[in-house]
This record gives C-alpha cells, sequence and structure tokens, in this order.
C-alpha cells in the first residue's frame, strides 16, 4: 500500500513539474492564419506537448505532433496524436468513421491509424459509428478504445473500464499547463468524481445483471414448466392407449 502510495505522489510530483512549463509555441495552421481569421477547413498542427486552442466556448490541449483538421469552430477530424478537450460546449470529433459527440473534460487519443482511445475525465461522451447504427454513452471516470473491424463498418471495442489513474497522470502530464494549485484541485476533484461515479455504475451495472439472472431464471422456469406438460401429455397418452389395449 505504501509504495502505492508513494508512485502517486512521484507522478504527482512529475505533472506539476511539467505542469508550470512554457508551452507558449505557435501552432502551424494551413492555410496559414487560418486559426486567426477563423477560415474553414483549417488543418492544425502542434509541434510542443502542451500547446493550447481556445475556440468557440472550449479549450484543445495537443500533444506533440498531433494533427487535426478544424471543419468548423464546432466540429474537428483528429488525423493523429492527442487531445484533452475542456469547455461547456458541445463538439463533435471524429476519426476514420467513428464519431464522439463531447462536451466537458474529455481525452481523444489516436492510435496510429488502427485505434482511437477515450476518457472520460469529467463530462459528457457520446460514441457512434457512421457506418453502423452504434451508440453509445462512456461514463464519468470511464474509458475505452474503438476501431472499425472491417470495411462494411463493424465496431470493434475493448472492454469499458475505469480510468487507470497512473498512466492517466503519465498522460496528462504531457500537455497539461495548469498551475501547481491548479494541478492538485483538479486531481483530488477528479479522484472525488470518479470515486461517486464509478460506485454509481458498479450499482446500474449490478442491477442489469441481476435483471439478466432473473431473465435467466424466468427462462429456465418456462423450460420446465414446459418439460413438465409435456410430460405430462406423454403419460395421458400412454395410459390412454393402454387403457384401449386392456378393453379389447
Amino acid at each position: 500500500m505504501k509504495s502505492k502510495v508513494l508512485s502517486f505522489l512521484w507522478v504527482l510530483l512529475l505533472l506539476t513539474q511539467v505542469s508550470q512549463a512554457a508551452f507558449a509555441s505557435n501552432l502551424i495552421d494551413e492555410p496559414k492564419s487560418c486559426l486567426k481569421n477563423l477560415k474553414f477547413p483549417c488543418a492544425v498542427r502542434a509541434i510542443e506537448d502542451g500547446q493550447s486552442l481556445s475556440l468557440n466556448g472550449f479549450e484543445i490541449n495537443f500533444s506533440s505532433g498531433t494533427n487535426l483538421l478544424l471543419a468548423s469552430q464546432q466540429k474537428l477530424q483528429l488525423l493523429d496524436g492527442k487531445i484533452w478537450l475542456r469547455g461547456g460546449n458541445e463538439i463533435e470529433v471524429t476519426t476514420g468513421s467513428v464519431h464522439f459527440i463531447v462536451n466537458g473534460d474529455i481525452w481523444i487519443e489516436e492510435l496510429k491509424g488502427e485505434r482511437v482511445f477515450v476518457r472520460n475525465m469529467d463530462g459528457r461522451l457520446k460514441v457512434s459509428s457512421a457506418l453502423t447504427e452504434i451508440e453509445q454513452q462512456i461514463p464519468v471516470g470511464f474509458e475505452n478504445w474503438y476501431a472499425l473491424l472491417n470495411t462494411k463498418g463493424a465496431l470493434q471495442q475493448g472492454v469499458l473500464k475505469t480510468i487507470e489513474p497512473r498512466r492517466f497522470l503519465t498522460d496528462w502530464s504531457k500537455i497539461s499547463h495548469l498551475s501547481k494549485s491548479q494541478v492538485i484541485e483538479s486531481v483530488q476533484a477528479y479522484k472525488e468524481k470518479w470515486k461517486g461515479n464509478v460506485e454509481a455504475s458498479a450499482q446500474l451495472y449490478q442491477e442489469v445483471v441481476n435483471r439478466q439472472l432473473a431473465s435467466v431464471q424466468e427462462l429456465e422456469l418456462e423450460k420446465a414448466r414446459r418439460a413438465r406438460e409435456k410430460e405430462a401429455q406423454q403419460a395421458k397418452l400412454r395410459e390412454m392407449y393402454r387403457s384401449r389395449f386392456e378393453d379389447r
């Protein structure tokens, strides 16, 4: 237990140190000045961790080498890299044929054109595919990955699970530009928010499991009832044939 606490504190210290680093380098946009003039579509590339862009009520924080295409102030396509989105306005993020409708505090990571990894840190995150009818909500405090399995649009996905704190802090530290006090405040807020939502989601999951078990029990009871009825009918037929044979 002590080692886990020390590991968490070490990562938190790393996070506070990196978060205070300079991140003011300019983003590269194409066509030139499309960000300044709000001309779309606008291609954007980050050349350093921690660069950020404020647009239409939300903020995009970039990892180094991230490329995205702004289709409008409400729609963007993540081509590769990692982004941390913050804000109250709803926006649409596309990676390949997987779509995300988000607001609040969301992490999206494009994994070399094969998968997209998402975390709902503290917001609303809806997942859908342009080629399928699948639509899902990812609760606060949970993460998952998605990928298109084939050209027919079958959506492959991982197992929905709670956000892994150590990996999250390591990723977040590279692009966070909050002050030390803001970092500590944010980490504590995340921990409390995730704890409550994980407990609530666990209860909801248990209720779903209980309903599924009840349905299975009902099916088994119905199956047993039909078996008894069939056996009773067969016994009645055997008795009828026996009575006819004895009457001859």
